[in-house]
């Protein structure tokens, strides 16, 4: 090799090697830039959106380095949240409304008030009550004297109780048995509870595992359900670029359900750990789609008079629609709200 060449090929190389390091070292600055948020989530099956979001990178895609903190429900992470040890939550309406209404959940070291940026689904009966019929169960009254069990201060209990109220039982007839759902499934399995009441896909998980053993106690009930990003008010002050950007993640994540919906099964069957075949028939259930509705604000309504006839917490006149802050879905998704104001 003569010297021009030799040149030549040393600063071609040198040349390779700079662009590699610049290119590396934009990989870390980029990575570095990325905003850490930790989210309260559960092993539910209205989470697919979260689930494929991470999966697929949509949340690094738009600057945030997210980890899901996976609770048993959402009134876990609801706790974690006004503790201020998770930056969003994933709620159903029922701890939604226990936080701001209920003093159990105001402890001293409240970081602020519980704020609602938008709903993730749009479900109906999704939550079920499984009776075991070698406990002598086949319809609703037999639940008399049995083993209930229940996840206190979620929507389980809301449930729990209209689904009582309808067929003219007493709580006091019932062995209420507090326990999470994921207790539920392994109780109700070895017979050490009578009645499951849980929600999807664990409740189809029930009635397949257990075939004839199981029997979904009728309603007539058309209970829908909501699963809720909620926030600080003091967080979206602080960090507004975060929770958009977070919602233009779940938004993506929902389109490509929609694209891909065999895909995101096999996914939320992975993350959940429940079989497949569930998985495809309890997501019939559910449109993955954010949303602000006058359904919204019907289902928060409904909640606030249950806690006050229960009396769970005094008369309250605050409006259950000051809980909502608008702007984030004004920004990321107009069109899906549609409620009056």
């Amino acid at each position: 090799m003569n010297k021009p060449t030799a040149w030549i090929s040393s600063i071609s190389s040198f040349l390779v090697s700079i662009s590699l390091f610049l290119s590396c070292t934009a990989e870390n600055r980029d990575s570095g830039e990325l905003i850490p948020v930790t989210v309260g989530i559960t092993s539910y099956i209205g989470e697919a959106a979260s689930f494929v979001a991470e999966e697929k990178g949509f949340f690094i895609e738009n600057g945030l380095d997210v980890t899901l903190q996976i609770n048993n429900a959402g009134t876990e992470s609801v706790r974690q949240l006004i503790s201020g040890t998770i930056d969003i939550a994933h709620v159903a309406e029922t701890p939604a409304i226990f936080s701001t209404m209920d003093e159990k959940y105001i402890s001293a070291d409240k970081k602020g008030d519980l704020q609602i940026v938008a709903n993730m689904i749009l479900a109906n009966r999704i939550q079920k009550v499984i009776g075991r019929r070698d406990s002598g169960i086949e319809h609703p009254q037999d639940i008399r004297g049995k083993r209930v069990a229940l996840a206190a201060d979620t929507q389980l209990e809301y449930l729990l109780d209209s689904f009582l109220l309808e067929h003219q039982i007493g709580m006091e007839e019932i062995d209420t048995v507090h326990m999470n759902v994921h207790e539920q499934v392994a109780a109700f399995k070895k017979g050490e509870i009578d009645v499951a009441v849980v929600w999807e896909p664990h409740a189809t998980n029930l009635l397949y595992y257990l075939e004839e053993l199981a029997v979904e106690l009728p309603t007539r009930l058309t209970y829908s359900t909501m699963w809720l990003t909620v926030v600080l008010d003091r967080y979206s002050e602080e960090n507004p670029e975060v929770i958009s950007a977070y919602l233009r993640s779940l938004l993506k994540a929902q389109e490509y359900i929609r694209e891909h919906p065999q895909w995101a099964v096999r996914l939320l069957s992975e993350r959940t750990g429940v079989p497949l075949e569930v998985v495809t028939e309890a997501i019939r259930q559910i449109d993955y789609e954010l949303s602000l509705s006058e359904r919204t604000l019907s289902l928060l309504k409904e909640q606030k008079n249950w806690m006050i006839q229960n009396g769970y917490t005094a008369s309250s006149d605050r409006s259950v629609i000051e809980l909502i802050n608008f702007r984030f879905m004004e920004e990321v998704y107009p069109e899906g709200i549609t409620l009056i104001r």
